[in-house]
């Protein structure tokens, strides 16, 4: 299981293919979902997550997404939102790939 969370992606859009560090404030973060996948490594969640949260319409399913969303201020997974694995290392989704941010 991975814990989905989102941030203000415009304070990432600019490090958009740069060397800069990505911003990360969990405190700010909107909590989006859930999700399990019977994969063997966190690469394969991580991309059968973004796939999950890009191509599938969380938001029309039900009001408790929609409201998260808004929250957000996004609905796809962008730069700057990011997984907690169960073990609570963290990825944050780049403009190609992820990074290993740290572990709570």
């Amino acid at each position: 299981m991975l814990k989905i969370y989102y941030q203000d992606f415009t304070k990432n859009t600019f490090r958009t293919f740069t060397e800069q560090k990505l911003f990360f404030d969990s405190d700010k973060a909107v909590y989006i979902c859930t999700l399990a996948f019977p994969v063997k490594t966190k690469k394969e969640a991580a991309a059968l997550s973004f796939r999950e949260l890009n191509i599938t319409p969380l938001q029309e399913q039900d009001a408790i997404y929609r409201k998260r969303f808004k929250d957000a201020g996004h609905t796809s997974m962008s730069i700057g939102d990011y997984i907690v694995f169960e073990d609570r290392e963290i990825w944050i989704c780049k403009d190609v790939g992820w990074e290993l941010i740290h572990r709570k």
